[in-house]
């Protein structure tokens, strides 16, 4: 009786070392960080989907004109170029976005897929891009416009950071917004006026410099 009782409290014993060892081990294998090795594709084992939404927002039915951010350069492979501002035009209604480089008549396109939340993903042919945030605010004139805040595609599940539109929070890679007034209709006009007004101001400077 008594090896009886030794033996089932070894059994129990061992039984306890391997719950522990699982636990142990699993609790290690939820907290090893996820490598990413493209920060503009979706995360490894990312279980969810960018199937588009429809929108919980009001917007034009025709196109959006779009300050893009010159930074937007890193991601496309360009060389930084001298401009601070390239055209877009963003149509809701097609879910597509195309930017014109300006000074090149290079034109990138990139589908649009709106998850809910005010949440944006723009990715390209490669299914690698950005998830946005969309702000629907004012200028400094109290007149209404859009404001973008990009992530990364790979940040898709940090939603709290995505979501957060504090003044202060400075964590998105680029920010775009709505052209205001807009005084062209054609990408080809955009282009041009982007290159005047670098033109411009190139020699305004140069005339402060020779004075």
């Amino acid at each position: 009786m008594i090896n009886e009782n030794i033996r089932v409290t070894f059994i129990r014993f061992l039984f306890i070392l391997v719950v522990l060892s699982c636990f142990s081990y699993c609790k290690e294998k939820q907290q090893e960080p996820v490598e990413i090795k493209d920060k503009y594709a979706l995360p490894p084992g990312y279980t969810g989907s960018l199937n588009a939404v429809p929108y919980d927002f009001e917007y034009k039915k025709t196109p959006y004109w779009l300050d893009i951010n010159a930074q937007f350069e890193k991601f496309l492979g360009l060389q930084r170029s001298t401009y601070q501002f390239h055209c877009g035009l963003l149509d809701f209604e097609k879910g597509k976005l195309q930017i014109r480089i300006s000074g090149k008549k290079k034109d990138f396109y990139f589908k649009v897929i709106y998850l809910g939340n005010h949440r944006l993903a723009f990715v390209d042919e490669k299914s690698r891009g950005y998830v946005a945030k969309l702000e629907e605010g004012r200028n400094g004139m109290g007149d209404r416009i859009n404001y973008y805040y990009f992530y990364p595609l790979s940040e898709i599940q940090d939603t709290k950071r995505i979501d957060n539109l504090d003044p202060n929070n400075e964590s998105d890679e680029i920010r775009f917004n709505d052209t205001f007034e807009p005084t062209y209709t054609t990408m080809d006009e955009c282009e041009k006026s982007r290159v005047e007004q670098v033109i411009f101001h190139r020699s305004m400077r140069n005339t402060r410099g020779s004075r």
